[in-house]
């Protein structure tokens, strides 16, 4: 009988396990494939862009400048190609400020939109990044761009 019982038990967390990784999965809309790309322009002194071959260029643009925590921010990302996900995550490259991805809507056509605020650290100067996610087809495209914040 305790046999039995460690057989189910082991099934029943093996199972809750599945169920998780593939929610959470599902969920962020990850895929096997990506394309990391790169950009070291500073969002926090103008827009800025990256381009891939496949998916075109990504724009993206935060104002008002400077960038201030604890201030409304207004969020653009521009893709040149139909997409079926569009995301920014926000993270401090120095200090774990927590999870921050405000959810974008589309605008219009190549235009997705949103306002979020950043909360603020105990440090004068802030290192973040806005990472974009952008799910084309079948493959995951992934860019990040850095910034600054110093607070007054």
């Amino acid at each position: 009988m305790r046999t039995y019982i460690a057989i189910c038990t082991s099934i029943a967390v093996v199972f809750t396990a599945f169920v998780v990784y593939k929610a959470k999965y599902t969920q962020t809309g990850e895929t096997a494939k990506y394309t990391m790309l790169t950009s070291t322009c500073d969002l926090n002194k103008q827009n800025c862009q990256a381009f891939h071959q496949r998916l075109g260029k990504i724009g993206i643009s935060i104002t008002p400048r400077p960038i201030q925590a604890k201030q409304k921010l207004s969020l653009q990302v521009h893709i040149e190609k139909d997409v079926s996900l569009v995301q920014i995550d926000f993270q401090g490259v120095d200090m774990n400020m927590g999870y921050h991805r405000p959810a974008l809507r589309r605008a219009r056509e190549g235009i997705y939109q949103a306002e979020t605020i950043l909360p603020s650290c105990t440090h004068k100067k802030m290192k973040w990044k806005a990472t974009t996610r952008i799910q084309y087809q079948d493959e995951l495209f992934i860019a990040a761009f850095p910034f600054t914040i110093i607070s007054p």
